[in-house]
């Protein structure tokens, strides 16, 4: 889906993969989510990169190459609000990939995650997400994460956009709605939610219990994969985005969303448009496990 504002675009939805990390990223980690990007991401579609501290794009003419990145790693471990992003030459609808660090004097708030995103292009298969997730939460230090269908929207029209997403959240079940910037600061003591691939780090998963057993048990199609910082859960198949207006509902989303509810963010700052004129983010937020009243 994707609803243009004249002859731009305003928002759209996609496949997006989202990892909250721990600390700032060190050019040793940006290498390392790079490799597995480059497993996943056609060499043609890493056209172009730049930093935090950079106005316009470089072209990158050797995208297989480590030493190709190098120039761009300067200072990433000096700088806690350093990062790099890859993207191909579609702005609205192509693979892009940040890695980034985030310091709480950017959102005005005593503290916040760091964050690795990908957006994926229109149909791609969901097998490229599962393995980039998988690939990611081997190589970075994560307090959580989500991968599924999410929405997209030109930052300088959010209020307009947040509008259209509010109607598309009512209508999916399974759609996450993303805003980073108010999301990161109540993500280091919580998670945001299920999702169809769920991340949950290390520290996160030992203050759950499961009636003694080593994982919950699931009585749906929903799976659980070690990985080195954490536990990755997968819910179902295909990631789905629950059309309410045919009766459909994400059933394995919900059970992850139960086994995890302990983990679950209290509070969060209400979404643009709508969401804030309604006072519904909570509502949405808690929509798995109370339909009801969303």
């Amino acid at each position: 889906m994707k609803t243009m504002a004249g002859e731009t675009w305003l928002c759209r939805t996609g496949l997006d993969l989202t990892l909250y990390l721990k600390t700032p990223p060190l050019a040793a980690d940006v290498v390392a989510a790079w490799e597995v990007y480059q497993r996943v991401c056609p060499s043609d579609k890493r056209r172009f990169i730049k930093t935090t501290e950079m106005f316009f794009w470089d072209e990158l003419s050797k995208p297989d190459r480590l030493e190709s990145l190098a120039p761009y790693l300067e200072g990433q471990d000096e700088r806690l609000d350093h990062g790099v992003a890859f993207r191909d030459d579609d702005l609205v609808e192509g693979w892009s990939f940040n890695v980034e660090g985030v310091l709480p004097d950017d959102l005005d708030v005593d503290q916040c995650a760091s964050f690795c995103q990908v957006l994926f292009p229109p149909n791609t298969n969901h097998t490229k997400v599962y393995e980039l997730a998988l690939g990611l939460a081997n190589s970075l230090d994560f307090l959580s994460g989500h991968a599924g269908y999410s929405c997209v929207f030109d930052p300088w029209r959010k209020f307009t956009a947040f509008d259209t997403i509010y109607a598309w959240a009512k209508r999916y079940w399974g759609l996450d709605v993303q805003d980073l910037n108010l999301t990161l600061p109540c993500v280091l003591d919580a998670i945001k939610g299920a999702n169809w691939l769920t991340m949950v780090g290390s520290e996160f998963w030992d203050r759950l219990t499961f009636s003694g057993e080593k994982f919950p048990q699931f009585k749906t199609a929903v799976t659980v994969t070690a990985t080195k910082f954490g536990k990755m859960i997968r819910a179902g198949e295909v990631p789905v985005l629950a059309d309410r207006n045919r009766r459909e509902f994400p059933i394995e989303y919900a059970e992850v969303e139960a086994a995890l509810w302990d983990l679950k963010l209290q509070d969060h700052p209400e979404f643009a448009g709508r969401f804030g004129v309604e006072e519904a983010t909570m509502k949405w937020f808690r929509r798995l496990k109370e339909p009801a009243k969303w």
